[in-house]
C-alpha cells in the first residue's frame, strides 16, 4: 500500500510539472517597433567652385581678370575691372549641392535679393545685367542664358547670412534653376550637384563705378 500510494503521488507530480511547463509555452507577450522615415534636405553653395574659375572676355571685349574677393571655393563672384557696352562670362561661378532622401526629388531656384547697388550711384537692373547658365566648356560671353531676377518676396539677413523668405509660398516658376527627380542618398557624398557659370551683360549707359548683389539660392522638396 505505501509503494502504491508513493508511486501514485510520483505520477501526479510529475503530471503537475509537465501542465506547469505547457502553459508557460503558450503564453505570448509582444513589443510594437516602429519608426517614420522623416523627410530631410540641405543645401550649400559654394562660389569660384573649380580651377579655371573667373571671368572671361568677347572677342572684341578687353579680357579682365578676377577681383580679389574672388578666391577659389569661397569669396565673390567677383568679375573685376569691365567695361561698359561689353558681355562677359564668369566660369565656375557657383555649384550648388543638395542632399535629400526624398524619392521625389527636389527643386532649385534662384532670384537676387535686389538690384545691383552702389554706395554712389544708387541701383542697376539685375535683370538685364546678370544671367545664368549651366557650367559646360562651350560657354561663351555671348551665348544664351537666362537674367536672374530681383525678388519679390521678403529679404531676410544681410551680408553673407542674406535670405528671402517666401512664407507659405514657394519661389516663382520663372526663378527655377534646376530640378531633379530622385533622392541622393547613394551618390558620392550623398549629394547632387549642379555648377552654374554667369553671364554679365553691360550696357553702354552703365555707371563707372563698383555695383554689387547677392543671388540667394532656395531648395525645395517636390
Amino acid at each position: 500500500m505505501n509503494a502504491r500510494r508513493g508511486f501514485t503521488a510520483l505520477l501526479i507530480a510529475v503530471t503537475m510539472v509537465a501542465a506547469a511547463t505547457a502553459r508557460v509555452r503558450a503564453a505570448t507577450g509582444s513589443v510594437e517597433a516602429t519608426w517614420k522615415t522623416a523627410v530631410i534636405i540641405s543645401m550649400t553653395v559654394a562660389p569660384n567652385f573649380q580651377s579655371g574659375f573667373g571671368p572671361q572676355g568677347g572677342p572684341s571685349s578687353p579680357a579682365p581678370a578676377a577681383g580679389p574677393s574672388a578666391i577659389p571655393g569661397g569669396g565673390y563672384v567677383d568679375f573685376g575691372k569691365v567695361v561698359q557696352g561689353y558681355n562677359y562670362l564668369y566660369k565656375y561661378a557657383a555649384q550648388v549641392a543638395v542632399l535629400t532622401n526624398d524619392s521625389s526629388g527636389f527643386q532649385v531656384f534662384a532670384e537676387g535679393s535686389s538690384d545691383f547697388t552702389s554706395a554712389s550711384s544708387g541701383t542697376w537692373p539685375i535683370d538685364t545685367t546678370l544671367f545664368w547658365l549651366p557650367s559646360n566648356g562651350t560657354n561663351t560671353p555671348y551665348a544664351a542664358a537666362v537674367p536672374f531676377s530681383k525678388t519679390s518676396a521678403m529679404v531676410t539677413g544681410s551680408g553673407a547670412t542674406t535670405g528671402i523668405s517666401y512664407g507659405a509660398g514657394l519661389p516663382p516658376s520663372s526663378a527655377l534653376v534646376w530640378s531633379y527627380a530622385h533622392s541622393t542618398i547613394g551618390l558620392p557624398s550623398n549629394s547632387a550637384t549642379q555648377g552654374y557659370d554667369y553671364q554679365l551683360r553691360l550696357s553702354g549707359g552703365a555707371p563707372v563705378t563698383q555695383f554689387s548683389v547677392y543671388v540667394v539660392y532656395t531648395v525645395v522638396a517636390k
